[in-house]
């Protein structure tokens, strides 16, 4: 049979590329089309969605991880169910269902501003990508031949990985310039793309075969019962999950970190850090791929859970940009090695005739490692980086689970080999791979918590000093004013400079606003106290002021002696949210932490 990717070895590049690209069928780029809109508007919508509900609305981080975990479940668990419904009603339809109910979940995003609104645009959009996930990829495979789906499915990767990037990164740059407008920006390009593909859906796109009207939903879980029989490879799937349990941070906390703790300049927002994931797996993929080729796969999954484990320490213990950044590429590159490499294990051990089951249920452990990790980051964020002010005891525990995890494998595929015989142990790495390897994994554990213990607790929301000499009346940064988080009961500190020149009298400004309570909800009033400490050792504290209204102001005018000047703001109170019933008032979010803004004048100058 001609092999019909083999690349002609003469002829033009032009000409060449035609040979290569044009074999396939319009309906092929069709759905290829519609996979980059849909993959770009999500990443474009989680690239900031956690930030936007941490920040932009005081969301507590355990119900961030609740409204993740049911995204998460929504997106691994239920394509078992829409794989048998788009069967059984037809694709056409079932994309036009999942694109309507896309565009309701983001939109509702656009006017969401609590959070039950924001649980009820995700548990929109999060069904309607279940239903999209298993269309795509079969409708990949039935618009190739057999000789064209590998290169077909190489072409339909590239479009999930390109919209993951590319969508990501032009709003991050719209937010370097207008950051105010990033949340708002993302919702719309992305409700946008959706509105595009129901176009695309209703205009263009035919069903393939007809329906099957006689197929039976029960069906998608007929092959259930005979994957149960094999204990070792639940086992495995259960293993697996670990790893993805610390992949669901990537989308969720690891941009709120990145912005609590400053690890990144100002202007790198949470869209742009969305873009580095993706951007490396371009990058890193085929150079991956060749190197790893034809290597033992259970020694590639082993190393590369190393290298993920190491990127996620190297990151989750900075302190600066470079380190924060090469700890995601580690991660990144990782995870390229590692997860091709598993669903190569998995073909390898499967009975030769139940390798497309095995094969399917192999990606349960994304489902299950990502609700989990939603869930469990929510809380554990919310305990150590949040109220302690630890992040690094928060990533090294993180860690510890894919260690965890790395053991567990080591000993599981030596166990099932000694009993079964259906893998040999690996010779790759010999004692790594084996007991001396799970070893190995479980002593780092106790060795990263008592590094990230040691390391003791950090400040967050430090923001830069103030630059030299402004002139008179003007804010002393030349970026505007001082923005901030301030955690309830604890105080922040705000270290800037008066001018040499600088003479008469300094105001410092400060400024808040209570995040926007849910319907039929009231918040109880923020209520915080700034203390100036001038370099001549003088010192000036405000009194407590609450918010009115929503909004509060206070202000201390001190005398602008030049020099260091320390600005330190505590949160003595964060009014929480409660629904007023009969004379008891039932809290319904509590608030762990306060915005503000800072603004420094000062009056005159010599």
């Amino acid at each position: 049979m001609t092999d019909p990717l083999a690349v002609p070895p003469s002829g033009s590049l032009p000409a060449r590329l035609r040979a290569r690209f044009g074999q396939f069928t319009g309906a092929f780029w069709l759905i290829n089309l519609i996979e980059l809109f849909e993959r770009g508007a999500y990443y474009t919508i989680v690239a900031v969605l956690a930030v936007h509900m941490s920040d932009g609305l005081g969301i507590a981080d355990a119900s961030i991880g609740l409204a993740f975990t049911a995204l998460f479940a929504l997106l691994y668990f239920f394509p078992v169910v829409a794989a048998a419904l788009a069967e059984k009603y037809g694709y056409r339809a079932s994309l036009i269902v999942s694109f309507a109910l896309v565009i309701a979940g983001y939109a509702t995003l656009l006017v969401a501003s609590d959070f039950v609104t924001i649980l009820g645009a995700i548990l929109l959009f999060g069904l309607g990508a279940g239903v999209f996930k298993p269309i795509a990829a079969s409708l990949v495979a039935q618009t190739t031949t057999e000789d064209q789906r590998s290169f077909g499915f190489m072409i339909y990767y590239a479009a999930i990985n390109l919209g993951a990037l590319l969508f990501p990164v032009s709003i991050g740059l719209v937010g370097v310039y207008a950051p105010a407008l990033l949340e708002t920006a993302a919702f719309a390009v992305a409700t946008l793309l959706a509105i595009g593909n129901l176009a695309i859906t209703i205009l263009f796109f035919r069903n393939i075969r007809p329906p099957q009207r006689d197929a039976r939903i029960g069906a998608a879980f007929a092959s259930l019962r005979e994957v149960l029989k094999d204990r070792a490879f639940i086992v495995l799937l259960a293993i697996y999950s670990g790893f993805w349990f610390l992949y669901a941070m990537i989308w969720t906390f690891l941009p709120i970190y990145m912005g609590d703790y400053a690890r990144m300049p100002e202007w790198f927002n949470a869209s742009l850090l969305a873009a580095v994931n993706p951007g490396v797996i371009v990058l890193a993929a085929p150079i991956v791929g060749r190197l790893t080729k034809g290597r033992d796969a259970l020694a590639l999954i082993a190393g590369g859970m190393a290298l993920y484990a190491v990127g996620f320490v190297v990151m989750g213990f900075s302190a600066t940009s470079i380190p924060f950044i090469l700890g995601i590429v580690l991660l990144s590159v990782g995870e390229v090695v590692t997860h091709p490499s598993y669903l190569s294990y998995v073909s390898k051990i499967a009975p030769p005739d139940r390798v497309a089951v095995y094969l399917g249920y192999g990606f349960v452990p994304m489902g299950v490692g990502l609700t989990l990790g939603a869930m469990t980051g929510g809380i554990l964020y919310g305990r150590f980086a949040t109220e302690m002010g630890r992040p690094t005891l928060f990533w090294a525990v993180m860690t510890g689970v894919l260690l965890l995890t790395l053991a567990a494998l080591l000993v599981h595929n030596r166990a099932r080999a000694r009993r079964a015989g259906v893998v040999a142990p690996s010779r790759a790495l010999g004692f790594l791979t084996g007991a001396g390897g799970a070893a190995v994994a479980i002593l780092l554990i106790p060795a990263l918590v008592v590094g990230a213990a040691y390391a003791g607790p950090e400040a967050r929301g430090l923001l830069p000093a103030a630059t030299d000499d402004v002139g008179p009346d003007v804010v002393l940064l030349a970026l505007g004013p001082m923005e901030g988080r301030v955690d309830e009961g604890k105080t922040v500190t705000h270290d800037v400079t008066l001018p040499a020149n600088a003479t008469g009298n300094a105001t410092f400004s400060l400024a808040w606003t209570d995040e926007p309570a849910g319907a039929g909800a009231t918040n109880a009033p923020d209520r915080l106290q700034m203390t100036i400490l001038l370099s001549d050792g003088a010192r000036f504290q405000s009194d407590v002021v609450g918010s009115a209204g929503g909004k509060g102001a206070l202000a201390l005018t001190t005398p602008a002696a030049p020099g260091p000047v320390k600005v330190l703001i505590k949160a003595v109170e964060c009014g929480d949210e409660y629904v007023a019933v009969g004379p008891v008032n039932v809290p319904t979010r509590e608030d762990l932490r306060a915005s503000y803004a800072l603004a420094i004048v000062h009056g005159a100058t010599a």
